[in-house]
């Protein structure tokens, strides 16, 4: 029996990603929702170059790529679970998926770790890592690939 009722997967597209989005899927079923999350940034400014408007008027995102990708994302699992949702969402990756999943009332977050190594972690800091500390619902993480 599988005792988690809403589930919430945050995917950024990588292989990583693809395989935590797939077992998301697969613990959802078809009779569980599933919330597929990405988190779109805006490039900061460069320098002597101001961005004139930080924030365009809503609806006005330049989100296309990252949207034609969700919509894969949700064709390629919809078999499996064809209560599959998504949500795509300006801002830092840590905080939106907590916040998406504060929202959606989940029960389980999965995410994807790219295997970095500790210096690289630590120089980089670990979106997986920093949800699995502030989560408040218990965190699955799908290993990738070990990178040095």
């Amino acid at each position: 029996m599988n005792p988690f009722k809403q589930i919430v997967v945050a995917t950024d597209f990588s292989e990583t990603a693809d395989r935590a989005v797939e077992m998301a899927a697969e613990l959802a079923g078809r009779e569980r929702p599933l919330t597929l999350v990405h988190a779109y940034v805006i490039p900061a400014p460069i320098y002597g170059y101001p961005m004139i408007a930080l924030t365009p008027p809503a609806g006005e995102w330049p989100r296309d790529p990252a949207q034609a990708k969700l919509d894969a994302a949700l064709v390629r699992i919809r078999g499996a679970c064809p209560q599959a949702t998504a949500v795509l969402r300006v801002g830092d990756a840590r905080d939106v998926v907590l916040a998406v999943a504060e929202e959606q009332k989940a029960d389980l977050i999965v995410v994807g770790s790219h295997g970095y190594g500790a210096f690289t972690r630590m120089m980089l800091g670990s979106v997986a890592d920093a949800i699995a500390r502030h989560a408040k619902v218990p965190v699955l993480v799908v290993r990738g690939p070990q990178i040095e």
